[in-house]
């Protein structure tokens, strides 16, 4: 009977842990419209936030204002036909 108890008991303190450090790893935490996730001079800026899916864009920091990026257009690359 101890060992049903104790079995139990470790079983409902390892669930409630468990909970606990999934729900504090959530990268959406504490996440809302504007906010910048920043390194040193390289950040996103959010603009939404979906579920589990952050939207934004990626920002650089000039001169202590946070700039936003854009990415190079790809030239198109010509690929000869085989004769």
């Amino acid at each position: 009977m101890r060992r049903i108890v104790l079995g139990l008991v470790l079983g409902v303190v390892l669930g409630v842990c468990a909970v606990r450090v999934l729900s504090a790893s959530s990268p959406t935490k504490g996440l809302t419209r504007g906010n910048v996730i920043t390194g040193q001079d390289l950040g996103f800026r959010v603009t939404k936030v979906e579920g589990k899916h952050i939207v934004g864009t990626f920002v650089v920091r000039v001169n202590g204002v946070w700039t936003a990026t854009e990415e190079p257009v790809p030239l198109p690359r010509v690929v000869p036909a085989k004769p």
